[in-house]
């Protein structure tokens, strides 16, 4: 005998795992509130041995920064803290900047995933390859920022104005 569930329980449970879903999408198409289009998505734009890695994210459009500050890279997240402490192509935002340097200072383990064919399907095996150390300068920062309480004084029509954030 099958037991049917609640019709209710289990719409509702779809309607959340699509909402939840499309959320998860959204996100990576932004990071800090920065849009990040497509073409920003490169994998290494800043490749080793190429140039001063330092000057390289210092020059990134704001896009492909972003992108490679969301996925983990310490330069890009140092180099996004530092335009969002000086307001360089972004509004001024310290707690933003606080947060770039604590992921750029901080210690993180480094993985490799590896996909093995599973009977017709995929399975993944994720495997600890090290630790990528954080970054003097990104904690050198934090120190300083955390060290100096400023209070933001913005022109009465500036976009950077919280109450103007939005507006056109």
């Amino acid at each position: 005998m099958r037991v049917r569930g609640n019709r209710f329980f289990d719409r509702s449970l779809l309607v959340l795992v699509s909402v939840t879903s499309l959320a998860s999408c959204a996100d990576q198409r932004s990071y800090v509130g920065i849009p990040i289009a497509t073409a920003d998505m490169k994998l290494r734009p800043c490749a080793r041995g190429q140039q001063d890695p330092v000057q390289c994210y210092k020059n990134l459009p704001l896009g492909t920064l972003a992108n490679q500050a969301r996925i983990g890279g310490k330069q890009a997240q140092l180099e996004l803290g530092i335009r969002f402490e000086k307001g360089r192509g972004v509004c001024k935002d310290r707690d933003t900047a606080l947060a770039l340097y604590a992921l750029a200072a901080k210690d993180t383990p480094r993985k490799l995933t590896t996909f093995i064919p599973d009977g017709g399907s995929m399975r993944a095996e994720t495997t600890s390859v090290g630790v990528e150390k954080g970054l003097p300068e990104a904690e050198k920062r934090l120190r300083e920022l955390r060290a100096n309480h400023f209070v933001l004084i913005y022109p009465v029509d500036s976009p950077c104005r919280p109450a103007n954030r939005g507006k056109k």
